[in-house]
């Protein structure tokens, strides 16, 4: 034991509980001095010696008190030198090594106020506020930031732009994503909330493309009454950033600044910026995308991406359909491709246009042509939110996920958000899995007295985490997959070797044109009216928020949203399982 310890264990006077407390916080100061700057501890400063100047003319007047009997002058102290004392011997040549320690009396036992020489046991006790880094500013980067801001854990984040610009449309976040915002900032998520359109409330579903017809209506309300979590909405991109970057405190985001290398030592990380300067910290948390540096690092070489398989055509264009009082979102199924709509409010609709195609491709002439021709076949309802769009609105981009990976740390650097479970947009579930990342790490990291918990903080974060961010990016590879197979008659969509089989491409047309239900489409809605109602729960009800984080509820319709007035016959479909519409 230290020898403040054992003073304190051996002595017995009035002004022993405030001296030797008073030590022990020098100690700990002297030990943890210089740390995070690269060296392990220094000589005292100015500062400390004049503590210990002033500690001597206090206990001065200490021992003019009466003393205690019961201290045993036969086993005094141990008595200890300070590390840099050897150094003070040398420069004074003759000096004695007793003449070289600060020795102070309480009572009538001696202590050696000097740093112990076990460094790295102090280290590990030392109280102190740990400090994180985030790599990426995007939506779980700056959650995670606000939810560490809230807790009084310091924090930075760097983010590659300089200036946040309008991009992409807008995104749906569901009650999971937004029950974990309120739990992280509660008067945030109703700002997101008031500038959201709110779809929970509405049928949504899936239909097929060719007739338009019904095949699963989702009920998303349930899932929230049940749990007690906010509706469905959708916002705006640029909207959602700017309302988190507004909750910031000054100095917080650095924007224009990239981390592109990291390093770790004894508990310290330190981030390579991508203008040469670094920056020192107790923990790293990689949130800048599928394409994460951090990740590249940490994983090496093999750990590309995974195309999907599929490439997205999307544009928010002016269109409001007649039933949008009634109907929220729209996924129309087709082989190899479907076609995702919802309304977004202000006379708007956001349409995604999914295709199954090699990656890397690049349309030469106009985009627009391009989608019309590829879902030419489809209902009127696509058919003319491709009409009511600009063609310079729409974008392309391949759809890229990961393989649910079971290792997200590295000693005091984690990933968080895409950087670590990236997934297909199917479910609209990316931004929300991140944002229920951000609450549950926020948890682990103020929970740490010290910055050397914050590897275990990590890899608990990780374990609750992995499961059920993999699950969620399983369901939306599912999603995707289904549409490979999706065929509404037999003899639809026929295989390119038909065609090399004499008569068997005639023989199928015929089967065709009898309009015999594709077994695959039958068991497919069978599966989902006993399925897809638990599978939506699992997903809209989020990680477990303790009640002294957030309270349950609900909107109430005619209070908190509108009204929707739909009959419950519109909630569902007629006709046996597997053949209703």
């Amino acid at each position: 034991r230290h020898a403040c310890v054992e003073a304190h264990a051996r002595t017995r006077t009035r002004s022993e509980p405030r001296t030797v407390r008073r030590a022990c916080q020098n100690h700990a100061k002297e030990r943890t001095e210089g740390f995070g700057r690269g060296r392990l501890f220094e000589p005292p400063t100015v500062e400390t010696r004049k503590t210990h100047e002033a500690m001597d003319r206090r206990n001065e007047r200490d021992e003019r008190a009466p003393t205690s009997t019961c201290v045993d002058e036969k086993h005094p102290p141990r008595m200890q030198r300070r590390p840099w004392d050897d150094r003070d011997e040398s420069s004074k040549g003759n000096a004695s090594a007793t003449e070289a320690r600060p020795w102070k009396t309480i009572g009538k036992a001696e202590m050696d106020v000097s740093a112990p020489p076990h460094v790295e046991e102090r280290k590990a006790e030392r109280k102190k506020a740990p400090h994180v880094l985030v790599a990426g500013g995007g939506i779980g980067g700056l959650c995670l930031a606000i939810a560490l801001q809230n807790r009084g854990v310091g924090v930075t984040v760097f983010e590659r732009v300089k200036e946040y610009r309008p991009f992409g449309g807008p995104i749906q976040l569901q009650s999971n994503a937004l029950g974990a915002l309120e739990a992280i900032d509660p008067e945030l998520a109703q700002e997101v909330i008031a500038n959201g359109v709110v779809t929970g409330d509405r049928i949504n579903g899936m239909l097929d493309g060719k007739s338009g017809e019904w095949y699963f209506k989702f009920d998303t309300r349930e899932p929230a009454v049940k749990h007690g979590l906010p509706l469905t909405i959708v916002i705006n991109r640029y909207t959602l950033l700017d309302l988190l970057t507004a909750r910031l405190e000054r100095e917080v985001l650095q924007t224009g600044k990239e981390v592109i290398a990291y390093a770790q030592k004894e508990g310290v990380v330190r981030a390579e910026l991508a203008d040469g300067t670094e920056v020192l910290g107790d923990a790293l948390i990689a949130c800048d995308g599928i394409h994460s540096k951090v990740r590249a690092q940490m994983k090496g070489t093999g750990d590309p991406p995974s195309y999907s398989g599929f490439t997205v055509y999307t544009a928010t264009c002016d269109y409001e359909p007649e039933d949008v009082e009634e109907v929220g979102y729209q996924v129309f199924l087709g082989y190899n491709k479907y076609f995702v709509s919802s309304d977004v409010g202000g006379g708007q609709a956001q349409w995604y246009a999914f295709h199954a195609e090699p990656a890397g491709g690049n349309d030469q002439g106009c985009m627009k042509q391009r989608v019309a021709e590829l879902f030419e076949e489809f209902c009127p309802a696509v058919q003319e939110r491709i009409q009511a769009t600009v063609a310079e609105d729409i974008e392309r981009r391949d759809i890229f996920d990961r393989i649910p990976s079971m290792s997200w740390v590295d000693g005091n650097v984690a990933l968080l958000g895409d950087a670590a479970h990236a997934m297909q947009p199917n479910l609209g579930q990316g931004g929300g899995q991140a944002i229920e990342d951000a609450f549950v790490l926020s948890q682990r990291i103020a929970g740490c007295d010290s910055p050397t918990h914050i590897s275990r903080a990590l890899r608990s974060y990780s374990y609750r985490r992995m499961g059920r961010a993999a699950t969620v990016a399983g369901l939306s590879r599912m999603a995707s997959f289904m549409t490979t197979t999706y065929r509404r008659y037999l003899g639809e969509n026929p295989h390119g070797f038909y065609e090399h089989v004499p008569g068997l491409l005639s023989f199928w047309k015929k089967i065709e044109d009898l309009r015999v239900p594709h077994p695959g489409r039958v068991i497919g809605q069978i599966a989902m009216m006993s399925s897809m109602q638990s599978v939506l729960e699992y997903v809209a009800s989020g990680v477990s928020l303790p009640p002294e984080d957030r309270t349950p509820y609900c909107q109430l319709p005619g209070v908190a949203v509108p009204r929707r007035n739909i009959p419950k016959t519109k909630w569902m479909l007629r006709g046996l399982p597997g053949f209703a519409k």
